[in-house]
């Protein structure tokens, strides 16, 4: 069972990597490090596996734990970038709903993530500048 969650968990990551459009390095290096910490290797085949539906991913993660695990990832993933694009707001809007997130939550959620956004973008841009 909890392999299975485990999975799924990558799945909603692997979804946070592709909801703009693009695929940052930032974004493949935190997804591989997560599943390199959870003991699972990511190949090429499985970068490039179909995606199921978030509401079929979400279904299998039955742990609240690995839900908030979950989201907490994405939300790493959306602001690798310094960004959070309306697409990738979007997808967080939608793994919150599926998380049972209120609709307050869910705002205070993606104004963090869009705050975390802000916060690397200044610190890249400082450390790019000094170093």
């Amino acid at each position: 069972m909890i392999e299975a969650e485990i999975q799924a968990m990558l799945e909603v990551m692997r979804h946070a990597v592709l909801a703009d459009g693009q695929v940052h390095q930032k974004e493949i290096e935190i997804l591989k490090r997560v599943s390199k910490s959870l003991g699972v290797e990511i190949t090429p085949e499985s970068e490039n596996k179909s995606l199921h539906s978030l509401e079929e991913i979400f279904s299998k993660i039955k742990n609240k734990e690995m839900r908030a695990q979950a989201l907490i990832m994405s939300l790493e993933i959306v602001s690798a970038s310094g960004e959070v694009r309306e697409a990738e707001r979007s997808f967080l809007r939608k793994a919150c709903e599926l998380s049972g997130l209120s609709d307050e939550d869910t705002e205070k959620f993606i104004k963090i993530a869009e705050n975390i956004a802000q916060t690397k973008a200044e610190l890249y841009s400082l450390l790019n500048k000094s170093l």
